[in-house]
């Protein structure tokens, strides 16, 4: 129960775009919830099945890199960087999730219950390092055994037991990516040994060091500029309809009309409702000319609505005259 709350606390302090929002959280006397966004298009683990062309993987590499950067910020290393927790949305956004096993720095070690991550992911000082030694860099190897698997098509290893897996890990380095990729020109090994190094203050100091150095090595490659797979061989892009006649039916995933648990935006203001009191308040209080009346802030825990209540209400009231001169 204590990691449960250390987690809903971490998760509801870390805010980015490529975060897996936290709505609520709550315990019960045999039973522990949190409430998250549901993400419709599986993991990475299903983009790594049809291997992506270098661009996309340095689109959604880059979108991971920028989520992990705003919790290393916050002292907050996740510790279990693996494909399956990294979500997908219908449109192939990258997202990061499960910050179970995660440390936050700004706590006593005591406070933690010492749990290790995914063994492939693993950098070799979280299982040959104590709990204290352990830092950011453990995420940034995590992502360089990633950067691997997403340019070479296949796990960077690949050995018979979990013990001959972490010798490979604390004797051995990450394996060439030009002998499953000689078609690349030359310079991403550089950046995935470097990631991957088994002494943590040699690899990049940041994550996103780490993705920067990708994207220029995509940027500067004209032999990159040409995708050579979509990310998914086996499905169309989610805005196209299956138009195979192959098919007996298409079949389309009907859209939701009941916003739910996601933000009401401005074009939804005809389905807002509940909150007109409250939008009558704000609008009322923006009316008001007096000089300390200039600053108007909407406070309230995550979830609560705040920006829907911006969105859908005050904003299209604001447009339908409801501040005269506004």
């Amino acid at each position: 129960m204590r990691q449960f709350n250390l987690e809903a606390q971490i998760v509801a302090r870390l805010e980015h775009p490529h975060i897996v929002p936290l709505y609520d959280y709550w315990r019960e006397p045999n039973n522990a919830f949190l409430v998250m966004r549901y993400l419709r298009g599986g993991s990475l683990l299903n983009v790594l099945k049809n291997q992506p062309s270098i661009k996309e993987a340095a689109r959604l590499f880059d979108q991971i890199a920028r989520a992990l950067a705003v919790a290393h910020q916050a002292s907050v290393i996740h510790q279990d960087i693996k494909p399956g927790n990294i979500l997908l949305d219908e449109n192939d956004n990258a997202y990061l999730s499960d910050f179970g096993i995660a440390r936050d720095l700004s706590v006593s070690p005591e406070e933690h219950q010492i749990r290790r991550g995914t063994l492939a992911y693993m950098a070799p000082e979280q299982f040959m390092s104590s709990e204290k030694e352990i830092t950011h860099h453990v995420d940034i190897y995590s992502m360089g055994v990633i950067l691997y698997e997403l340019i070479a098509g296949e796990r960077a290893f690949k050995p018979a037991s979990e013990t001959d897996l972490i010798r490979a890990k604390v004797h051995g380095k990450v394996p060439s990516v030009s002998s499953a990729r000689p078609d690349l020109p030359p310079g991403i090994d550089e950046i995935i040994q470097k990631a991957t190094h088994k002494v943590p203050s040699e690899r990049h100091n940041t994550i996103i060091e780490l993705s920067d150095a990708f994207q220029e090595y995509v940027a500067g490659s004209s032999a990159l500029q040409t995708p050579n797979r979509p990310i998914s061989a086996s499905r169309p892009p989610r805005s196209e309809a299956v138009l195979d006649e192959s098919t007996p039916q298409q079949i389309i995933e009907p859209v939701n009309p009941f916003l739910g648990l996601r933000a009401f935006q401005e074009g939804d203001a005809r389905f807002f409702f509940g909150r007109e009191q409250v939008t009558k308040q704000l609008i009322y209080r923006l009316a008001q000319y007096e000089p300390d009346y200039r600053f108007l802030a909407v406070v309230g825990p995550s979830g609560s609505g705040k920006s829907s209540v911006v969105k859908a209400g005050v904003i299209p009231a604001l447009r339908a005259g409801a501040v005269p001169g506004s």
